[in-house]
């Protein structure tokens, strides 16, 4: 085989493991690079090219892996403060249950409205 065919058959081919999203089309590795690459801030139109000059390849790499990092602590560290902040606003309001849950007749606390509807049958005059 020629040299040159290698990488770009492997660029093209299909992963045999991972995801894909429902009624897509199948990842290829190239996708999957694009994607991450995408997420580091490297340039994806014209991430071919850099890739030849390693000593500036390594150089965007390293920039780019810590942008990512960067981005995703930042974005744990908010959906922590927003979690904290659920936790917090539970407490204060304590357990709160829909009016529509609870027997207007027996005063039961059910679990849905429709298992609040199957017990009302059970005050029916028959």
């Amino acid at each position: 085989k020629n040299s040159n065919s290698e990488p770009k058959h492997t660029g093209t081919s299909q992963l045999s493991q991972g995801q894909r999203t429902r009624g897509d089309q199948r990842k290829r590795f190239k996708d999957t690079l694009k994607a991450n690459i995408k997420k580091c801030g490297i340039d994806i139109i014209n991430w071919e090219k850099l890739a030849r000059d390693r000593a500036t390849w390594r150089r965007l790499v390293r920039e780019g892996t810590s942008y990512f990092e960067e981005n995703h602590l930042a974005l744990e560290a908010k959906k922590q403060q927003k979690c904290e902040e659920m936790k917090q606003d539970r407490e204060i309001r304590g357990p709160t249950l829909p009016l529509a849950t609870i027997c207007s007749v027996c005063q039961r606390v059910c679990g849905s409205r429709i298992g609040l509807f199957s017990h009302q049958r059970t005050h029916l005059q028959p």
